[in-house]
Order: C-alpha cells, then sequence, then structure tokens
C-alpha cells in the first residue's frame, strides 16, 4: 500500500500511513498524534516501525505534530514533494510496482508484514 500525504496526518490517519508499505508526503503534509491532548494515548506500536524510540516517545508524549521534511530526513517517508507533484508521484510509483509479478509482490510483502 502506497500512501500519499498532502495535507494533516493525525492520530489514526498517522497510523495508517505508518503502516503503509511505502510513504510519500506532500511538503505541505504534517503527521502528530494529538490523543495526548484529550488524555488519551495510542498507536506507539506502530509508530515504532518507523521512527526512532526517542521521536516516537516525543510525538506521542506532547502531542506536537512532526513536518513531512523532518520525517523524510529521518527516513520514514520516500519523499517529500511540492504537492502539485504528489499524486502523479504516487500514481508513477505504484504503476512500477504493478508492473512486477503479483505473486512476488505478495511474498515480498508477506515477508514483512507480520504483526508482533
Amino acid at each position: 500500500m502506497i500512501c500519499a500525504v498532502n495535507g494533516p496526518a493525525l492520530g489514526a490517519g498517522n497510523v495508517l500511513a505508518a503502516v503503509s508499505d511505502i510513504r510519500i508526503a506532500s511538503e505541505k503534509a504534517t503527521f502528530g498524534m494529538p490523543e495526548i491532548n484529550v488524555g488519551q494515548g495510542g498507536g506507539t506500536s506502530f509508530l515504532q516501525r518507523i521512527l526512532p524510540p526517542s521521536k516516537c516517545r516525543r510525538l506521542t508524549l506532547t502531542g506536537d505534530p512532526i513536518t513531512a521534511a523532518e520525517l523524510y530526513r529521518l527516513g520514514a517517508v520516500e519523499e517529500c514533494l511540492p504537492a502539485a507533484d504528489l499524486l502523479p508521484a504516487a500514481v508513477a510509483l505504484a504503476s512500477r510496482v504493478a508492473e512486477k509479478s503479483p505473486e512476488a509482490v505478495r511474498r515480498i510483502r508477506g515477508s514483512y508484514l507480520t504483526v508482533e
């Protein structure tokens, strides 16, 4: 699953991005876990898959958002693009994957998509 984020990905939206196979984002995108602001929490186990432990704790304990540029720097998103380029880049990437052997893609995805 390729996730293309062009605005705020907060809470469950951020978790959805975290569990995607490939994440790309526009320069306008932000990611956050604001649940702490209303006395809730969650999603940490999914965010730990893509973020360093300290960054994950900071995101979930403060509720402060993080920019797509920062996630790109951390390697959590593959590309940080101008908004106008985001959808064409996502479609091009999906097309490249779709050209590959469906069986091979299933095997590759299955090899790392285990829930721990």
